[in-house]
């Protein structure tokens, strides 16, 4: 395959033709708490999960998205943690990240990992980071778990604009730390491995024009393939929190949030959207799926695909999960299976490069190599859980990492 050549894109969206068919919601679901997450399970319901009293829970909602609670379970043991992100790993198993307080002089100043067997017993659990107060915060960290992937990401301590990814190993610890050069910055963006077995880290950045979207695109080794930034937001709307990405069939689609910001919202509240981009990150589609008004909105965006034409989205607002379900047009699966990180399909039949024009605008796949940044001693994990304790949003998250929700 031929690295993905990225172009830099200035102008306003313009939408190649729809992806996006009916959507229905809000759809309030039975799981109080945030960080609303779901997958596919084999009987034709959802493994749900949600944050509540310090812990990540998992529960199990039928086809309907009735839940039941018989099946109810608090996933790490603890009751100090914050935010979470959790995926599945081609063998069956799940990784999890989350964040905690180690100290009282900076929030998230810790993060922790967890792997679990198909049941969502641990299998091993590790420290990412306790106590660090070296550079930004642990907020908001994506996770990945593929073929060639596996780990968690956070924002670079030097540059602070880009991200860190920590490759957790099978024992739930982190041996080596790799620099994403060209990727977004780390809080609140989300990771893809896609069918080539690269890596995609899709997010915003401070500095660069907020109404754009980063994509940054990444070998095995994490060098990266090129940076490209596409106009997502517009004149009014702000774009940020990119939160998941999935690819389904050729297209690539992307939770986040949006808001006028000349409003008065209520800390980083807003609604969520949909955007669907080509094999190429060209805008395909774009849906909006709540209706806020300021100053409350929501937050946590997130998308999965059920793998039979419709996509599953949810966020949280005010301590309460909603879902919104999307019927895709016809034939927009044709192009490859239903993704989540867990597809074991690394190869495409399609060429993703994308030629340099001379109206394409800048092409940045001239990146210095990214490379082993630090190599870590000692495990750092143990076989049970411990129990031991947007102009102004994006230039805001840094001073919010210190004084942090929950």
């Amino acid at each position: 395959m031929l690295p993905l050549l990225f172009l830099s894109l200035t102008s306003a969206p313009a939408y190649a033709g729809a992806v996006f068919g009916t959507a229905n919601g809000p759809i309030t679901l039975d799981l109080s708490g945030n960080w609303p997450r779901a997958y596919p399970d084999d009987t034709g319901g959802w493994v749900m999960f949600h944050a509540g009293g310090g812990d990540f829970k998992v529960s199990h909602a039928y086809s309907d998205l009735t839940t039941d609670r018989s099946r109810d379970k608090n996933l790490t043991g603890r009751t100090d943690l914050k935010d979470h992100d959790i995926r599945p790993c081609p063998d069956g198993t799940w990784l999890q990240a989350s964040t905690a307080d180690y100290t009282s002089e900076q929030a998230h100043d810790s993060a922790y990992s967890w792997r679990y067997d198909k049941d969502f017993n641990i299998l091993a659990n590790g420290i990412i980071a306790q106590g660090d107060l070296s550079g930004p915060s642990y907020v908001d960290m994506p996770v990945v778990c593929g073929n060639n992937f596996q780990g968690a990401a956070f924002p670079d301590a030097v540059t602070e604009t880009q991200a860190r990814f920590a490759k957790v190993e099978r024992d739930a610890s982190v041996l080596e730390e790799y620099d994403l050069v060209g990727s977004p910055w780390a809080t609140g963006s989300s990771m893809l491995e896609d069918r080539d077995g690269t890596l995609y880290v899709v997010g915003f950045s401070s500095v660069h024009d907020l109404s754009q979207i980063v994509i940054g695109h990444f070998d095995t080794d994490y060098n990266s393939l090129g940076t490209k930034f596409v106009t997502v937001g517009t004149d009014i709307l702000t774009p940020y929190w990119a939160q998941t990405v999935i690819r389904v069939g050729d297209y690539y689609i992307v939770s986040h949030m949006m808001r006028d910001e000349s409003l008065n919202w209520n800390q980083q509240d807003g609604d969520l959207y949909l955007t669907a981009f080509d094999i190429h990150w060209d805008v395909a589609d774009q849906i909006k799926l709540s209706d806020n008004t300021a100053p409350v909105g929501g937050m946590q965006p997130y998308v999965v695909s059920k793998g039979d034409g419709s996509l599953l989205a949810m966020y949280s607002k005010e301590l309460h999960n909603y879902a919104f379900t999307i019927e895709l047009q016809p034939g927009i699966e044709d192009g490859g299976d239903a993704d989540t990180d867990a597809d074991s399909d690394t190869d495409t039949d399609v060429d993703t490069s994308v030629p340099d024009t001379a109206d394409s605008g800048d092409v940045t796949d001239s990146v210095p190599d990214s490379g082993v940044v630090r190599e870590k001693t000692g495990c750092g994990c143990a076989s049970a859980p411990s129990s031991t304790g947007v102009a102004g949003l994006m230039l805001g998250l840094a001073a919010l990492m210190m004084t942090r929700r929950k």
